[in-house]
């Protein structure tokens, strides 16, 4: 092997492409000549923590960065994470050091760009700002460089044509601009990664899946999600075409993707049943103005989604003061007199957890902890075992990593159910942000290769050492 090259794609999921090989010939190329797996991804399966698995080696609890971006917030475009906490110790850091030069362009969150053996092209991720690169030369000489980052608009339904078409043209432009690059300069590994995979799927999943329930029937954008999968299969191919014949190349996703879930679990509701959590209301909730602000939030949000106004929601939403507390019910939960509850973890997704209150005894903790997860078993069979695919201590994805703490509990739920936080409802309801939102992350993402897999990679943490040690064999 005389060259590496990695290509990423956020949220290319492995069952889709295994669905669809016949449309896939690059793909199915991949899987007959060398492999193609499922890639596990991180607990909870988000783009953030998944790609500084990917690019670091280690486990969120260890690198630390579990941030996640909720398009429903009008702000997630002031979203920033510290690339400091990452930068210098990723994989093409590591080959640098080895003294194999490196070609990155794009690398997600990985700004600004930071000096590295070779070059690297980057820009930014949900803010503004403009390309950068090492060394700064390079955008001179490859003026044609599109936006880089993967900054996205909320589209509309109005919107959503234009948006398609759009996405599918980001991809293309960069894919363009990366095989021109990666034939233009010198380079031992090579890695380039793309984004507007996922953020199509957020969008458009309900208008390409007849099994969803808001599917909305022929509209002309049916056939969206496995366009931009066939545009994706001639990209890798394209892409390839920069090897040399002995060359190498390895093709990753940081999660799967599917449809998000239709319907709601109401766990603080739960835990206040249950009397883990306390809610600020008073001895008489009815007389309470926190009690009939949350009952209202409620009412209105069903109403609206009963007439496909939820819309309205998010118009309304501006001029709401304190909406995130209102959003998470903060504001009608005393945590002083609580022993657990719901926090803003991993979104409303099947991927969850419970936090136990710090101020709980030591000596109680375990006790408490394992009464908690009892319940949510004896819960789980209420609903024939389709809530909870499992519920578990945080034992397992904590580790010995300090630098993030997970929830005391973790769980994912059936994929249909997500992750509500709403007091004083039923346990289950609709998801009302379904039809704004309609695809989100599953575990198992794709890694294909030019060569067979012995012994194959089955997690996202293990892509850094397969890269290091397949250059440490180029002479």
């Amino acid at each position: 092997m005389s060259k590496l090259l990695v290509i990423g794609i956020d949220g290319l999921d492995f069952e889709y492409v295994s669905q669809h090989l016949d449309r896939l010939e690059t793909f199915r190329k991949l899987s007959e000549r060398g492999s193609l797996c499922p890639l596990q991804s991180v607990f909870p399966p988000d783009s953030i923590p998944a790609w500084i698995s990917i690019f670091t080696g280690t486990q969120p609890s260890h690198h630390g960065i579990m941030d996640s971006v909720d398009y429903l917030e009008k702000n997630y475009r002031q979203f920033k994470v510290q690339t400091e906490r990452f930068a210098h110790k990723t994989f093409w850091d590591a080959a640098g050091k080895m003294g194999r030069r490196v070609c990155v362009i794009n690398p997600f969150m990985a700004y600004p760009v930071w000096p590295v053996n070779g070059c690297m092209i980057s820009g930014p991720v949900f803010i503004d700002g403009l390309n950068q690169a090492y060394p700064a030369d390079i955008l001179r000489r490859y003026p044609d460089c599109p936006p880089l980052g993967g900054i996205v608009d909320f589209p509309t339904r109005r919107s959503l044509p234009e948006f398609v078409r759009k996405t599918h043209d980001d991809a293309e432009r960069l894919a363009a601009f990366s095989a021109k690059v990666l034939a233009g300069e010198s380079w031992d590994l090579g890695f380039v990664s793309f984004f507007t995979m996922d953020r199509l799927q957020h969008f458009l999943w309900r208008f390409s899946d007849p099994s969803d329930p808001t599917y909305p029937g022929k509209t002309g954008m049916e056939s969206a999600v496995l366009d931009h999968y066939v545009l994706f299969d001639r990209i890798v191919n394209q892409l390839m075409q920069c090897l040399p014949p002995d060359g190498q190349v390895l093709v990753i996703s940081d999660h799967g993707h599917g449809m998000r879930c239709t319907k709601t679990v109401n766990l603080n509701e739960y835990l206040r049943r249950k009397g883990y959590l306390k809610d600020d209301c008073g001895r008489f909730p009815v007389m309470s103005r926190k009690y009939w602000v949350e009952r209202l939030k409620n009412c209105v949000m069903s109403a609206l989604y009963a007439v496909g106004q939820e819309n309205l929601l998010y118009v309304l939403g501006r001029f709401i003061p304190d909406k995130k507390r209102l959003k998470s019910a903060e504001h009608v939960i005393s945590k002083k007199g609580s022993t657990a509850w719901v926090p803003k973890f991993a979104g409303c997704g099947p991927y969850g957890g419970i936090q136990i209150s710090p101020d709980v005894p030591q000596e109680r903790y375990n006790s408490l902890r394992g009464a908690i997860i009892a319940d949510l078993t004896t819960l789980n069979g209420a609903y024939n075992d389709r809530l909870f695919k499992w519920v578990k201590p945080n034992d397992e994805f904590q580790g010995t990593g300090k630098a993030y703490r997970y929830p005391d509990i973790v769980f994912e739920l059936f994929p249909e159910y997500g992750v509500n936080w709403s007091l004083f409802v039923p346990l289950i309801s609709t998801n009302f942000a379904h039809r704004r939102l309609s695809g989100g992350h599953k575990w198992y993402g794709v890694i294909g290769t030019s060569w067979p897999q012995s012994p194959p990679v089955h997690h996202v943490v293990d892509i850094h050492n397969v890269i290091i040690g397949l250059l440490e064999s180029i002479p």
